[in-house]
C-alpha cells in the first residue's frame, strides 16, 4: 500500500458577501490566534489557503505613499456587490502571515485587480481603464521586505467572461 498525497484548498475571503451582515467570517473578522483554528489548519498538514472572493478587486492595501482614502467597507448600493472601500492595514497583514507561520499553511492572494479602473456608464459590470499596479506592488514590496512567503498571486476574481460583479475586457 502507497501513501496519496491529499492535497486542500481553503477560501478565507477578504470580505464574504453572503454573510457580510450576519457573520463576521471576514479575514478582518477572523481570529487568527484562536488554537483551535491554528490546530484545525495544521492537521491538513498541506493545505493552500486562498484570501480573495468576490470583493478582492476594491480592497486597497495600506502600504506606501500612494494611498490617500483608506476606508473600511460598507454596504452603500455603490461598486460591485453593493459594497464600497475595503482596507487592508499592515498591522493586519502580519498577523496574517504570523497565522500562516504557525500552521505552514500556503497563501494565495488575490490582488485588487479593479484599483485605477472605473465602471462603463454603459454596462455597469465593464471596468474599463488602465490598473493601477503601484497598490499592488507597495504591499508585494512590504511583504517582501519582512520575508514572508505568497506561494501565488492570483490578478482579480472571476474577471473574465460575463464576471461575477464585475468583468474586464483583455
Amino acid at each position: 500500500m502507497g501513501s496519496r498525497a491529499i492535497a486542500c484548498c481553503i477560501l478565507l475571503s477578504l470580505f464574504s458577501v453572503a454573510l457580510a451582515e450576519y457573520v463576521d467570517v471576514r479575514v478582518r473578522g477572523v481570529d487568527l490566534k484562536n488554537k483551535t483554528l491554528i490546530n484545525a489548519v495544521k492537521a491538513f498538514n498541506t493545505i493552500r489557503i486562498r484570501i480573495g472572493g468576490s470583493l478582492q478587486d476594491q480592497i486597497i492595501y495600506n502600504f506606501g505613499y500612494g494611498v490617500k482614502d483608506c476606508n473600511q467597507i460598507v454596504k452603500d448600493g455603490s461598486g460591485p456587490f453593493l459594497f464600497r472601500g475595503g482596507c487592508l492595514q499592515p498591522k493586519r497583514w502580519d498577523e496574517i502571515y504570523e497565522f500562516f507561520n504557525q500552521t505552514q499553511a500556503k497563501l494565495l492572494f488575490g490582488l485588487n485587480a479593479l484599483h485605477g479602473k472605473k465602471a462603463d456608464p454603459k454596462d455597469k459590470i465593464l471596468w474599463v481603464g488602465d490598473w493601477d499596479a503601484k497598490n499592488a506592488r507597495d504591499l508585494m514590496e512590504y511583504t517582501i521586505s519582512k520575508g514572508y512567503p505568497v506561494e501565488s498571486y492570483e490578478l482579480g476574481n472571476k474577471l473574465c467572461g460575463s464576471g461575477v460583479g464585475a468583468r474586464i475586457e483583455a
